[in-house]
């Protein structure tokens, strides 16, 4: 009997403390935040909850440490039906942390901390079990050296690598020529290609486009997928040299999760061996929804409500979520008013 392809994704696990502001503080200014809130975090960690929502086998590849908090995450993850075989332990370090200013509906800011994070290793990902038609995810927050490793064995296995480059930085030629799809986001590709943030702001769709197709190194056998916030998705495909565009209505409330909800909702619609075409709707839809609840692993959509949402032109006026997990595992609720752009700060 064929294994059934399952998908792996190699990232951080943290909690995020989000604060939701109105605006950034300038230098030296105290701001009191509108309200805030702790939740499950790290990229890896939300890529992961919002692949086994697709309902898709996933396996999350990253470190935590030997800490109250290390427990809670493990407990909430195997609560989400995330595979934790290959999250090792360490003691040299606690468990992530990150800090987010969450401002208004379009961006957040994100200061994470050295934590367990920084200890994952070259020898850990080679001990990750790889089948053909699996997908391999990475980001570049984790060391290029150790993707390179993640991303070899995958390419050797016959599975599929995806790569979001996030954060925005230089990469080795070789990294990029082992991975088949990569994922960025618009201000990121603007530091990228341009030098600076928001440098492709007023870029048409197309503009776009032609500056994402630049980060492949083999455009006849690549992909690049550039994520737009509210204004969806844009897909390059390599082997039919196609521009897709995918764009789903939603009523901002945090965009923290948004990019990795898409990218683990892409990977586990690759790996079920959907066309780019169909991946890429179901992803915006997923990233539509993950924009309308608090917090970033919290916020994942399970397939049956991405799919309901595909199959209605409504788009609803609220959205229930969990609450916060607060870091002794006992759920909170964020604290203060609801942002309203009325009220001074």
């Amino acid at each position: 009997m064929p294994i059934k392809p399952k998908v792996i994704i190699a990232g951080a696990i943290s909690y995020d403390h989000i604060f939701y502001l109105q605006r950034l503080p300038w230098t030296d200014e105290i701001m009191k935040a509108n309200k805030d809130g702790v939740f499950p975090g790290g990229k890896g960690l939300n890529q992961a909850v919002a692949s086994a929502a697709y309902g898709m086998p996933t396996y999350l590849v990253g470190k935590t440490g030997e800490d109250a908090e290390a427990l809670n995450l493990r407990k909430y993850l195997k609560e989400q039906a995330v595979g934790l075989k290959y999250v090792g332990k360490t003691p040299m370090a606690p468990t992530g942390k990150a800090f987010v200013q969450s401002v208004g509906d379009h961006h957040s800011v994100t200061m994470a901390a050295n934590s367990a994070n920084d200890h994952l290793t070259k020898e850990d990902v080679r001990e990750v079990q790889i089948n053909p038609g699996d997908v391999v995810v990475g980001q570049t927050e984790i060391s290029s050296d150790i993707l390179i490793a993640l991303f070899e064995k995958s390419k050797a296995r016959g599975a599929k690598t995806v790569l979001n480059f996030a954060p925005a930085k230089k990469l080795p030629t070789k990294l990029q020529a082992l991975t088949d799809i990569i994922v960025v986001n618009e201000r990121n590709l603007s530091i990228i290609v341009k030098g600076t943030d928001f440098a492709l702001a007023e870029a048409t769709p197309n503009e776009l486009a032609g500056c994402a197709r630049t980060l492949l190194l083999h455009p006849e056998k690549q992909d690049v997928v550039l994520i737009r916030g509210e204004h969806g998705l844009i897909a390059i495909t390599g082997q039919r040299g196609l521009i897709l565009k995918s764009e789903v209505d939603a009523n901002n409330v945090d965009v923290t999760g948004m990019e990795d909800c898409v990218i683990g909702n892409l990977a586990a619609s690759i790996a079920d061996e959907k066309s780019m075409r169909v991946a890429l709707t179901f992803s915006a839809a997923a990233g539509a929804i993950a924009r309308e609840g608090q917090g970033a692993g919290t916020a994942m959509p399970k397939q049956n409500e991405v799919v309901n949402r595909l199959n209605s032109s409504a788009k609803p006026a609220s959205r229930s979520v969990p609450p916060p997990v607060r870091p002794n595992g006992v759920p909170g609720i964020p604290r203060g008013n609801p942002p309203d752009s009325s009220t001074p700060t």
